[in-house]
């Protein structure tokens, strides 16, 4: 590198010219390129490495539900016919399953709301289980609200999007 003003050369470096004293921005940035897999491992903000696996298998748990929930109500259902409002249910379920694999914002989104009433309905819970001294009702209401708060966890470690800040 030369000097802006003098054009004496400047060690690496330097943060003033020796010959004129002139300040220097500094050395110049480096950049790196990225290719392949380093390109998606820079840009993926995970910082978990099983939340991934957990957001897929979760996922396919909505999926499969959907479908199972689905068939209960076609093929398995009684004598009176098709449950109209459990198929619909059951595909919505398998709806958002595959927009979650999909990483579909907009489904992501209806989760964390959903997993956010489900955080707030399973504290109502706790507390009434706790007041009611029914220990099995306690459990399942922690239980719903870790796996909620699960949830919003791996969603938000599988964003593939940066902070818009």
């Amino acid at each position: 590198m030369r000097c802006h003003v003098c054009k004496g050369e400047l060690p690496n470096g330097a943060l003033a010219c020796p010959v004129c004293g002139t300040r220097t921005q500094g050395p110049p940035p480096v950049r790196r390129r990225f290719t392949g897999r380093e390109e998606h491992r820079a840009l993926s903000r995970s910082t978990v490495p099983w939340a991934v696996a957990v957001y897929h298998w979760i996922a396919v748990y909505w999926i499969a539900i959907g479908v199972w929930g689905a068939l209960s109500a076609t093929i398995f259902a009684e004598s009176d016919g098709p449950d109209i409002a459990g198929i619909a249910s059951s595909l919505l379920s398998a709806v958002v399953g595959i927009g979650l694999l999909a990483k579909l914002e907009f489904i992501r989104g209806i989760v964390n709301i959903v997993c956010a009433l489900q955080i707030l309905g399973g504290l109502l819970g706790v507390l009434t289980a706790f007041l009611a001294g029914v220990p099995l009702a306690l459990f399942l209401a922690l239980a719903q609200v870790a796996t909620a708060v699960l949830m919003i966890f791996v969603i938000g470690e599988t964003d593939d999007r940066g902070p818009n800040w």
